[in-house]
């Protein structure tokens, strides 16, 4: 549950976002935030994250004081932002880090920029992970780096072309990847999500 008690809130030499602000979020129900832009949308929730903090009242998720950042509370609520920074990975990283969201189920979309292997030409493709080669890895953990060390592979379907994704020095596959961006990850059965 999520409350809200007799919150105040505004940002320096600005005037109050929030005066007296009362909210109840229950569990299992779903809300939506609507407002102009401006209006605060984005500072309540970073106030329910824990990363802003209020000039009066209080704000509890799950029991804590959000405020305090407790890691037990950190652990179970995430705020993405709209816009964020990611930096780039190495193929070996990005199966290292999504092999195991992959083998459970996990639908993983991305973008791939790098070079075309048979032009040469640079080139960036969208598409859906559809399977992770790594050999000598007996394991559905997640690969060590040691372990990927070895030959590498990401196959990828765009929609239209199924397309193989290799590292830096990539010969056989279709692109060499230089930048990976994961787009999004879901899986099919809803309580997993």
């Amino acid at each position: 549950m999520i409350k809200i008690e007799n919150l105040t809130f505004n940002y320096p030499k600005q005037k109050e976002l929030f005066n007296s602000l009362d909210l109840q979020l229950k569990d299992g129900s779903v809300h939506g935030l609507l407002g102009k832009n401006g209006a605060g949308k984005t500072t309540l929730l970073k106030i329910i994250a824990g990363l802003r903090f209020p000039k009066d009242g209080f704000c509890r998720a799950f029991g804590y004081d959000t405020h305090k950042r407790y890691p037990d509370f950190l652990k179970k609520l995430y705020f993405i932002p709209e816009e964020f920074y990611t930096p780039s990975i190495s193929l070996k990283e990005f199966i290292r880090d999504i092999c195991p969201l992959h083998n459970n189920g996990g639908n993983v979309a991305v973008t791939i920029a790098g070079n075309d292997v048979a032009s040469g030409e640079f080139r960036t493709v969208t598409g859906t992970v559809t399977d992770i080669y790594y050999p000598d890895v007996l394991t559905d953990d997640s690969p060590s780096l040691v372990q990927l060390s070895t030959y590498s592979v990401v196959t990828l379907d765009t929609g239209s072309e199924e397309l193989t994704v290799g590292g830096w020095g990539a010969v056989f596959e279709d692109i060499e990847a230089q930048k990976i961006t994961v787009e999004a990850i879901s899986f099919d059965d809803v309580g997993q999500s």
